[in-house]
């Protein structure tokens, strides 16, 4: 998975050939992407305070959008369990 200066991320094939998503984050540069423990959901932060999850075995269906953060995104991650998403 790539994060881009532009807002978009790209999800590419395990031989980086493909682009197999690409999403848009409405020009926001994209800071931080983390996937949780199980691999089941990614969580993408960008410049624009927010935080994104995807499903990921849904082809990166958007879940939830977190807004609130008073700074950048510039480090999150996901408790063992990955119920959790802390920045």
């Amino acid at each position: 998975m790539l994060g881009l200066l532009n807002g978009q991320f790209i999800v590419l094939d395990s031989d980086l050939k493909a682009v197999t998503k690409r999403a848009d984050r409405r020009g926001k540069a994209i800071q931080c992407i983390k996937f949780s423990p199980n691999d089941a959901i990614c969580a993408v932060g960008a410049h624009d305070q927010a935080i994104f999850t995807y499903d990921v075995a849904q082809k990166f269906k958007p879940l939830k959008k977190m807004r609130g953060s008073s700074s950048t995104i510039e480090h999150m991650d996901f408790s063992l369990d990955g119920s959790q998403l802390m920045i």
